[in-house]
């Protein structure tokens, strides 16, 4: 999970990966734990990236990826765009309350009936 916390280079955005992963098991010590290992890392990073590109030091480099720049009054959109993308989210919602309900009536399933065939 580190190496994970080390490529998403923000240490904030490290530490709530860790939450949501470890979130069944979880303490405050473990939090702080984790928040500063993530700084660690973050901070190990940027100082090998400064050598490895010739700037000792210097430690703004923007980390292992990078998306490049953009350049947002190129990237306009059409009217025609719009229907399609609300689509794709509407398309996306029902799916996911699909998901949902499968879940739901599986889990049901399972109390009732696998549970009790375990027990008999």
């Amino acid at each position: 999970d580190f190496c994970l916390l080390i490529i998403y280079i923000s240490f904030l955005g490290g530490v709530l990966f860790s939450l949501e992963e470890g979130a069944s098991f979880w303490n405050q010590m473990l939090t702080w734990r984790i928040f500063f290992a993530s700084m660690i890392s973050t901070f190990t990073l940027n100082f090998v990236l400064s050598i490895y590109r010739g700037n000792p030091g210097d430690l703004s480099s923007p980390g292992l990826i990078n998306f490049g720049q953009f350049n947002s009054e190129a990237a306009q959109y059409n009217w025609f765009e719009i229907p399609v993308f609300i689509c794709v989210g509407a398309i996306g919602g029902i799916l996911g309350a699909v998901f949902n309900r499968l879940n739901y009536c599986l889990t049901m399933f399972r109390i009732r009936y696998v549970v009790k065939m375990i027990f008999v």
